[in-house]
């Protein structure tokens, strides 16, 4: 009894770092953050032990803390970690494990430095996985496939950026209609493609679409 009491507590500590990490991240705090984040890690491992979702879940997000810091090799060791307990307890464990937003986080970051054979796989990983847990046509794939888009476009590789943009729209058009911030943006890279490949005035037309969706969005705010 005196035993469930304690872990109680420690997970309730371990409850409030992790607001208080979250929120300081929020606020734009990194410095601080990060060093909470550490202390969230530290009780996790300990209370938790090494291969504990608890645990990925803090290396997580000392990953991304770094990767906005541009500490690349800090930020890919935390997100390898993280993606490495996530595979132990899919292995160990009959209960479902979402390590897409880990698949994608380091994607991102190998993405971003132009390691885009790395970043090709994890992404389709993490497509993989939510058609497996959601469905084909689910609002989860559209992130990915419009990140999939950006690293075709970044490696010239249009006719297949092209693809993966317009799947994007689809989704986010039927989720959430057809004049959102996220339909405006997937417009702007497909615009860039036009201009790319010599197809100014289909861009033209896509810069009017923008505009009248930016424009509602001003009147929103």
């Amino acid at each position: 009894m005196k035993k469930k009491s304690n872990l109680k507590k420690k997970e309730m500590e371990l409850d409030k770092l992790t607001d208080k990490y979250m929120s300081l991240q929020e606020k734009g705090n990194i410095v601080c953050s990060v060093v909470v984040a550490k202390q969230a890690l530290q009780l996790a491992e300990k209370v938790f032990g090494p291969d504990h979702l608890n645990v990925a879940c803090a290396q997580n997000s000392l990953g991304i803390m770094h990767a906005v810091q541009n500490k690349y090799v800090e930020a890919e060791m935390y997100f390898k970690r993280s993606l490495e307990i996530h595979d132990k307890v899919v292995q160990t464990s009959k209960k479902p494990v979402d390590v897409a937003p880990v698949l994608i986080n380091l994607a991102l970051l190998y993405r971003t430095h132009g390691q885009y054979g790395l970043a090709e796989p994890l992404y389709k990983r993490a497509l993989a996985i939510t058609l497996c847990t959601y469905g084909s046509w689910n609002i989860g794939q559209a992130p990915i496939l419009y990140d999939l888009g950006e690293l075709e476009k970044a490696q010239k590789n249009y006719v297949k950026a092209e693809e993966y943009f317009k799947s994007a729209l689809d989704l986010w058009k039927m989720d959430s209609g057809p004049d959102t911030p996220n339909v405006a943006l997937n417009l702007e890279s497909m615009a860039d493609i036009y201009r790319k490949t010599g197809r100014e005035k289909d861009a033209e037309k896509l810069d009017k679409r923008i505009a009248a969706i930016r424009a509602k969005e001003s009147v929103k705010q």
